[in-house]
């Protein structure tokens, strides 16, 4: 196979994947493996994962790197999979293994925030980008511009910390209002382990419970979203796919109804994540730092 130019390197809690393309930004080869490949936990898990792209492509001149983590001044500064605080200069180290001109490194909700501005700025102009997954985390691009705040931490809510009463339990959001809260809160009442799309699709009194309570402190957070940011659009992005379409139905609805309903923002799903994750790859390429 011929040396690409361009490749970027999307860094998730569960896969990783690298993406090359040829000057016009046609996709040439993608690559996935586990993230659990890598040495998850330690300071050289980076350095793991760029070895591994070394294997696959050994002259790039132009790289783009998502991580699931905080990223300041094209700096990765902390990342649960290389154990906390991180201390190398990731795009230093990509630039000497690879002779790289170009490296860009961008948290990776921003980049797919990025991705759906790029990909259609006129309907994607004013919007908050909701990513429900393992975790939750925020992006607001405001007149096409992303917003990251003074250290670019805006929208990492996932520490904040809520009462559920249904639950007497105080819980950080990352805890419950996502995948893990699915799981969580349905043992909890069960003694059970299952994950939360399987719960989704369960009829029985505890799923539907637990689906009832995390719709309704859901709803309660997007009113606070719409209140702080008055985006146009709310955008949902989840790997919960089940849940997705029944969680923005019921959001809607309840928007449509609210006091001020010209503080409410139209919910939006995204059907295919795969589409505007590549486009904030490939947008991370477009940028100069």
């Amino acid at each position: 196979m011929s040396k690409p130019t361009y490749v970027t390197i999307d860094i998730g809690g569960t896969k990783t994947r690298t993406i090359a393309y040829d000057e016009n930004y046609q996709i040439t080869n993608v690559v996935t493996t586990s993230t659990e490949n890598f040495s998850v936990g330690q300071e050289k898990f980076f350095a793991d994962v760029l070895e591994w792209v070394r294997s696959q492509y050994t002259s790039i001149s132009k790289l783009g790197i998502a991580v699931n983590g905080p990223v300041h001044e094209n700096t990765v500064v902390f990342s649960s999979l290389a154990g906390g605080a991180v201390s190398d200069d990731v795009a230093e180290m990509a630039k000497d293994i690879y002779g790289a001109s170009h490296v860009v490194i961008e948290n990776d909700v921003y980049a797919l925030a990025k991705g759906v501005n790029w990909s259609d700025s006129s309907c994607y102009h004013n919007f908050t980008l909701v990513n429900l997954g393992t975790g939750i985390r925020l992006a607001q691009v405001t007149n096409g511009e992303l917003y990251k705040g003074s250290t670019s931490n805006a929208g990492e809510v996932s520490q904040k910390e809520i009462y559920v009463k249904e639950l007497d339990l105080t819980l950080k959001m990352d805890n419950f209002l996502s995948g893990k809260g699915f799981t969580q809160m349905y043992y909890t009442l069960t003694g059970i382990t299952k994950s939360a799309e399987d719960i989704c699709k369960l009829e029985d009194r505890e799923a539907r419970l637990v689906f009832s309570i995390f719709s309704e402190y859901f709803i309660h957070f997007i009113y606070d979203i719409s209140y702080f940011y008055n985006p146009e659009k709310i955008v949902l992005s989840s790997s919960l796919t089940y849940a997705l379409s029944q969680l923005c139905e019921q959001i809607n609805q309840r928007l449509e109804n609210a006091k001020f309903r010209f503080l409410m923002p139209e919910m939006v799903e995204i059907k295919n994540e795969d589409y505007y994750v590549n486009n904030g790859m490939v947008a991370l390429l477009e940028e100069t730092y």
